[in-house]
């Protein structure tokens, strides 16, 4: 069963709204549902697009930006996608290519430390 949450926001917003939603190829519903359940349970399976241009606003107003140049290295064990010990979530939720790991935007992300090991050739 679900219920109806009412909202007022301002045009602005809406505005926002609408175009982020338009972008995502969803209805204003199921983002605010899953806005709404990533919010309150820090889960969803919907991808945000966090890389687009309205989320990317206040980077353009004066924030700050960390450029991180240390790459970073990935296991996938039984399933899953680990970094340092930390599970990041199922392997099927990002992008495995070549030993590389993309996260479903397409950005790269690291590589598996399988495919960094040293490969020796005999040249004769």
């Amino acid at each position: 069963m679900s219920k109806t949450v009412s909202s007022r926001i301002d045009n602005k917003i809406h505005k926002d709204l609408v175009e982020r939603c338009n972008q995502l190829g969803c209805n204003i519903n199921e983002f605010v549902g899953e806005s709404v359940k990533f919010t309150l349970y820090n889960e969803s399976n919907f991808d945000f697009d966090p890389d687009d241009e309205i989320a990317n606003e206040s980077k353009k107003k004066g924030s700050e930006s960390i450029i991180i140049n240390t790459p970073r290295v990935f296991d996938c064990k039984d399933g899953f996608l680990y970094e340092d010990g930390n599970n990041l979530g199922k392997c099927l939720d990002f992008v495995l290519r070549n030993g590389q790991v993309y996260d479903k935007g397409g950005n790269f992300l690291g590589n598996i430390k399988g495919s960094l090991k040293a490969k020796i050739e005999i040249i004769e």
